[in-house]
């Protein structure tokens, strides 16, 4: 049974460990920039103004490094995934892979027939220097540890499948 999950984190602290019923078998995990502002401090209606095309960020007066150097928002997906590995996991896809990953996942699931939805697609993204870059991952250190070893795995997943 293949599993898209809502409010994963709730499911997964609450629902699964009680052992009430199984884990899923597949996981689609989304952190989406509006979801790590709202977690990160950012009011409900500030990020509503965002679509008004005022620059959060300047409106919580912090810049793009201030910002990820909240400790609440250093190594997010490290403190969501709570020591599971990504070895752990059934499939693992990226948004940045999204149309060859979510066919990997329709063959692997025997899906027939699905529809490729892209919705909330952003555009240009802003350039961040080097400099900034660099710090951003050396205060997410283990969420980049995470990331580049899911990266491998489904890597050499895809390799083995063809």
């Amino acid at each position: 049974m293949a599993l898209l999950i809502f409010g994963a984190e709730k499911f997964f602290d609450i629902v699964v460990r009680t052992g009430h019923i199984p884990p899923p078998d597949a996981c689609v995990l989304v952190a989406t920039v509006r979801a790590l502002k709202y977690h990160g401090g950012v009011k409900r209606k500030e990020l509503n103004e965002e679509k008004k095309d005022l620059n959060i960020l300047a409106k919580m007066e912090k810049t793009l490094l201030e910002y990820a150097a909240t400790e609440a928002n250093r190594n997010r997906m490290s403190k969501f995934l709570d020591g599971i590995t990504p070895e752990e996991f059934f499939f693992i896809g990226f948004t940045n892979h999204y149309e060859e990953d979510l066919a990997v996942l329709a063959r692997l699931l025997n899906w027939e027939n699905y529809s490729l939805i892209k919705h909330n697609i952003t555009g240009e993204k802003p350039d961040v220097d080097a400099s900034t870059l660099e710090q951003i991952k050396a205060l997410n250190e283990a969420d980049y540890d995470i990331y580049n070893r899911a990266l491998k795995i489904r890597e050499e997943r895809i390799k083995s499948s063809i």
